[in-house]
């Protein structure tokens, strides 16, 4: 809690260095073929990078997830080449082990089952669709013709979405199951197996 990560040393009995964080400590762990990195979830969904025989800070992950990284696990059967961050609402991420991590795949709800909790959840309302009419006046010779009506300006598509991506990196939200179990720092992770 006084954000420090502290490395003790077998042979000197003692401390060997300290890192200094940003936020409190939620979890910790090492990942890298060589256990290289040591991965520090914070409060905020942000994880710091640190490399170990380096001593100093590699990355800042802003954003990793939406709450609390509650725990962090290196994949040892896949030669701690990836490490999962499991957030407090249960969201699980699988990241490469480097300076600066990708984001392999997302896991949503991974402590939920959907279909046993399908009953829970709310029904999405309709959206009425409503049509658009056009009224058509007789002409002189007797032929049908569409009313004039004043065209609507047509917006450049390309330039509202320019606009409205935002600058910089983005929180990603995941969905909420009704009824799911809520992660706790005790919880221990079970390792995904997948081919």
């Amino acid at each position: 809690m006084d954000k420090s990560v502290k490395v003790w040393d077998n042979f000197q009995h003692g401390v060997a260095y300290t890192f200094e964080t940003v936020d409190s400590l939620y979890s910790l762990g090492r990942t890298g073929e060589h256990l290289e990195f040591m991965i520090v979830g914070h409060s905020d969904g942000n994880f710091l990078v640190y490399h170990m025989q380096g001593k100093n800070i590699m990355h800042e992950q802003v954003f990793a997830h939406e709450v609390e990284i509650c725990e962090t696990v290196s994949l040892s059967t896949l030669k701690n080449k990836y490490f999962a961050t499991r957030d407090a609402k249960g969201h699980v991420k699988i990241w490469s082990s480097n300076e600066h991590p990708d984001t392999v795949c997302t896991l949503w709800n991974f402590d939920a089952d959907e279909e046993a909790l399908a009953h829970l959840q709310p029904v999405p309302e309709v959206e009425e669709v409503k049509e658009v009419v056009k009224k058509k006046k007789g002409s002189q010779d007797g032929s049908d013709v569409d009313e004039d009506e004043d065209p609507e300006p047509e917006e450049n598509e390309e330039e509202d979405e320019e606009n409205k991506k935002p600058k910089g990196p983005v929180r990603e939200f995941g969905p909420e199951l009704v009824g799911a179990p809520v992660a706790s720092r005790k919880d221990k992770m079970i390792e995904v197996i997948w081919n």
